[in-house]
């Protein structure tokens, strides 16, 4: 009970440190971080897709796109959750966007010392009373991909055996937090200096009774475990370091 008292205080203070505003010409959805919001900033990004397209695109397929923006001299990322159809859009009106959830939860990792970058902005654009695309916005960092680091560091360099257990503490703040990720793939785990950043973070949820955390969270063990089964010295390392999960 004290758990879902804290994250329903959560909740409400992170309410408070947003500005949230609307624009009617291009019925887009706006969602700032306190310390980003200007009109400025608002008149620019009411342009989102013509900076994306000038910007440097990581992936683009149906369902998301990513590119890396040059925003004020600063780097930002964008990620933009495509709608498919009118069926897709109906259902997403019963639920928060995935740019608002990977937002969210974004805030709520990093209030339980769990990296991942910061977040910015949301943007949600609306077709009529339909949510037709929702963009998250946060902070780029130089980052490597866990993987790549694991792969050319022997297994019990020292290199290797800090990320080993910024992996073990990742799970255990997850647990501590009662949150898991879903989609467990490496590419969503990277490395900045000595510590793991978590990525991805649209299809997050938190387990209001705790009764089912242990089970989701051997699902993100099993999925984090399948990165390496071509890899039998990390896999059979990982799977006895998060033997607790």
């Amino acid at each position: 009970m004290l758990h879902l008292i804290q994250f329903w205080r959560f909740s409400r203070e992170l309410n408070r440190h947003i500005v949230v505003t609307y624009r009617k010409i291009t019925r887009q959805l706006f969602y700032f971080d306190q310390t980003f919001y200007s009109q400025k900033h608002v008149r620019m990004l009411e342009r989102v897709d013509s900076l994306m397209r000038d910007g440097v695109v990581y992936k683009d397929s149906p369902s998301t796109t990513v590119a890396q923006i040059d925003f004020e001299g600063k780097p930002l990322i964008i990620k933009r959750y495509n709608t498919h159809s009118i069926v897709e859009g109906i259902k997403q009106i019963f639920k928060v966007s995935r740019a608002y959830n990977s937002w969210f939860y974004a805030h709520w990792m990093l209030e339980n010392n769990i990296l991942t970058p910061k977040p910015l902005v949301v943007i949600e654009q609306k077709l009529s009373w339909l949510r037709k695309r929702s963009y998250y916005v946060y902070q780029a960092l130089e980052l490597s991909l866990l993987r790549d680091v694991l792969l050319t560091e022997a297994l019990d360099s020292p290199k290797s055996q800090n990320f080993q257990e910024r992996i073990v503490d990742l799970f255990k703040s997850l647990q501590k937090a009662r949150v898991h990720h879903r989609d467990f793939k490496i590419t969503n785990f990277l490395v900045n200096q000595n510590e793991v950043y978590l990525i991805d973070l649209d299809h997050m949820s938190y387990d209001l009774t705790g009764l089912g955390l242990k089970r989701m969270l051997r699902r993100d063990k099993k999925r984090f475990l399948k990165n390496f089964k071509d890899h039998p010295e990390l896999f059979s390392r990982f799977e006895t370091l998060l033997d607790f999960i």
